[in-house]
């Protein structure tokens, strides 16, 4: 099948209009590379959330500062740049980067930010919930006006969330793979109001594993395991940088366990179903095959990672379960953070 055919059947796919605009925006730049389609997108959502464009919300400011130097902050600055926003200052909490420059933009320390004079606007980059508490916490200690705080990805929506379609089931069974710091199982927890059956987490990397465990300690029915998720039990190679992209490396790293699914958890009836594993999400699925078919979950699946997710994971999905409804949403001003969400034909009915 031809790209250009295997474009236009995915297309039919999706659900809603929304899903279907970040489907052509993630399929030309999967296929380019071309950063101006992420622009589009960015700049298209954001006003279809705000009713306001990002250039007129900021252009009345002296002053723009990217808070949070990442890859998210790298990119993000990017997308400004392409959109005509210049940014003016990086400012990051690590004080090993105060005084470096990324992108040509010098970062600046928290103090450094509290001295600009004139009106400056503060984008959090940052898509991290605990991350965006702490910072927005930290600029209203510093006097910032809240009108001048700007959080991009929660104007996008709120990540495995925010889907009306998508709604918590009772006594439900959620699977948190890449759990990070806990943060999205936490957010599960509020969303279900604390009724929900278990959850079950899986995050390899030590460090984050650890934080996950301080996380999520005091709520009952979880259970927090440090494999890799994966198409077969076996070993394979970790990167673990102790930050939200540790990952499997297929030549480099140390060795750790993975684990199917399947495997594990064969026979439980799962409800739910987030993956964000830094492009393991497919070789996940496969090892979790005899789940989705016998229980069709809810599903959110990052889909960003690698350049064929957009179209491979939709197309097995579809092919597991022909009954699936597909959404596309996306949760940043940069390519990171598209999340496809599949909901089951008798699921669907029921949620609309």
């Amino acid at each position: 099948m031809s790209r250009y055919i295997q474009s236009l059947k995915l297309n039919d796919l999706f659900s809603d209009e929304e899903s279907q605009l970040i489907f052509r925006w993630r399929d030309l730049y999967s296929q380019t590379g071309d950063m101006h389609s992420i622009a589009s997108m960015c700049e298209t959502l954001y006003q279809k959330k705000s009713n306001i464009t990002l250039k007129k919300q900021l252009g009345s400011c002296d002053q723009v500062v990217a808070f949070g130097c990442g890859a998210i902050g790298h990119r993000t600055v990017t997308i400004l740049n392409m959109l005509g926003i210049p940014v003016d200052y990086y400012c990051d909490n690590d004080i090993q980067k105060w005084g470096t420059v990324h992108l040509g933009k010098k970062v600046i320390s928290p103090q450094q930010l509290s001295r600009i004079s004139g009106k400056t606007a503060v984008i959090i980059t940052t898509s991290i919930p605990s991350y965006i508490m702490q910072i927005k916490q930290q600029l209203t200690e510093m006097e910032f006006p809240e009108s001048n705080i700007l959080i991009p990805c929660k104007i996008m929506g709120d990540q495995y969330f925010d889907l009306p379609a998508i709604h918590p089931s009772t006594n439900g069974i959620f699977i948190d793979a890449g759990c990070f710091n806990g943060d999205d199982s936490l957010n599960f927890i509020h969303w279900s109001k604390q009724k929900y059956q278990s959850i079950v987490a899986f995050e390899p990397d030590e460090k984050n594993f650890k934080n996950c465990h301080r996380a999520l300690s005091k709520y009952p029915n979880i259970t927090l395991y440090p494999y890799a998720l994966w198409s077969s039990d076996n070993n394979v190679n970790f990167v673990a940088d102790q930050s939200g992209s540790s990952h499997i490396e297929q030549n480099t790293g140390g060795k750790i366990s993975s684990i199917k699914l399947d495997t594990l958890l064969k026979e439980t009836p799962v409800t739910y179903i987030k993956m964000d594993i830094e492009g393991a999400e497919l070789e996940a699925l496969y090892g979790a095959q005899q789940i989705i078919q016998a229980y069709r979950p809810q599903l959110a699946i990052c889909v960003y990672h690698k350049p064929n997710d957009i179209y491979d994971i939709p197309f097995y999905l579809k092919n597991l379960v022909p009954e699936y409804h597909f959404y596309l949403r996306h949760y940043s001003l940069c390519d990171l953070e598209t999340v496809l969400y599949a909901i089951a034909g008798d699921s669907f009915q029921n949620k609309r």
